[in-house]
């Protein structure tokens, strides 16, 4: 599976909506952000990259393993991580990132 998981296949999807599924929360939120990630290695295979999702404000996850969804993305179970609030929208929601190197 992590083969197939590239900014390519996110990117499309920015500012769209997608189902995460937390151990006892389910949640919609926002793709606001595909970043490709300097690394010190080089990989031919695959360039490292993040996803930067903006979430409901007053709910935040721990970091764990998370389902998200989408109808044109897929469906993955990822380690998402609680970055805090939007500093750009404090009062949209707070930000989870996936890294993937």
């Amino acid at each position: 599976m992590s083969d197939e998981l590239t900014a390519a296949l996110f990117s499309p999807h920015v500012n769209k909506t997608f189902r995460i599924t937390a151990e006892e929360e389910a949640f919609d939120a926002e793709l606001i952000e595909v970043k490709g990630i300097r690394s010190d290695t080089e990989r031919s295979d695959k360039s490292p990259f993040a996803l930067l999702f903006r979430g409901p404000k007053g709910l935040i996850c721990e970091q764990q393993i998370m389902t998200i969804s989408n109808d044109g993305a897929g469906e993955y179970a990822l380690f998402m991580v609680p970055v805090g609030p939007d500093p750009d929208h404090e009062s949209r929601g707070i930000l989870y990132e996936a890294v993937f190197t």
